[in-house]
């Protein structure tokens, strides 16, 4: 990836500790959480 950040927002389930929905931008905005959070809902 070269220079710069990649953020990583992942949704992980409390009691199984399961990733439900994950992520990953190189900016961090309320779109990467909000496709983490689609990504969980639809599987």
């Amino acid at each position: 990836l070269g220079q710069g950040f990649v953020y990583l927002a992942v949704l992980m389930d409390v009691f199984t500790r399961d990733v439900r929905g994950w992520h990953l931008s190189r900016s961090l905005d309320h779109h990467l959480m909000l496709k983490a959070l689609r990504r969980a809902l639809s599987g």
